[in-house]
């Protein structure tokens, strides 16, 4: 049996979403200070920021010298993102992991619930584990039965390849 390292937790920003960071006047920002970038959130002290830590390239090669063979991206809170489906989903799975799905039904239903809600999940990852997580509570309950087929349907257009949801949208 072959056991593949990963790392399950990374933030990786794409360039537009630094350029939008540097283009905001308010809090979450980017901002020079001098020759150096600096990150502002809400309720925290601006710090220090390396654009050049979320080159994929980089992280990649980083990646493959500490032998991981899969690193998984996750939303950035501080950046008030919280709000994307993908952050219900990440908790709702969290919850699978710390017990059973009969301990959490309730807060896992909930968490799903409110990603199907939000919309498309921002990561590919994310929409796979909405559809995995519905169909675990669909086996008993119709309302996630109905969700997860609306969900599938969203997903049967999904180029599941891309670290970020991309929906192939022409007719077959």
């Amino acid at each position: 049996m072959t056991v593949r390292r990963t790392d399950i937790h990374q933030h990786l920003w794409p360039d537009a979403l630094l350029s939008s960071l540097a283009r905001r006047t308010a809090a979450p920002r980017l901002r020079r200070d001098g020759r150096r970038w600096r990150l502002e959130v809400a309720g925290d002290a601006p710090a220090p920021f390396d654009p050049s830590a979320h080159d994929v390239g980089l992280r990649a090669s980083l990646a493959s010298a500490d032998g991981l063979q899969r690193v998984i991206v996750a939303p950035s809170h501080p950046l008030g993102i919280e709000w994307l489906p993908d952050g219900a989903i990440q908790s709702a799975w969290l919850r699978l992991k710390q017990g059973s799905l009969e301990a959490n039904r309730g807060e896992v239903k909930k968490d799903l619930f409110q990603a199907f809600d939000r919309g498309i999940p921002y990561y590919s990852l994310g929409l796979q584990w909405l559809a995995d997580g519905l169909t675990l509570l669909a086996v008993d309950d119709e309302e996630a039965a109905n969700r997860l087929k609306m969900v599938q349907r969203v997903s049967f257009s999904a180029d599941v390849s891309s670290l970020f949801t991309a929906l192939n949208l022409r007719p077959y």
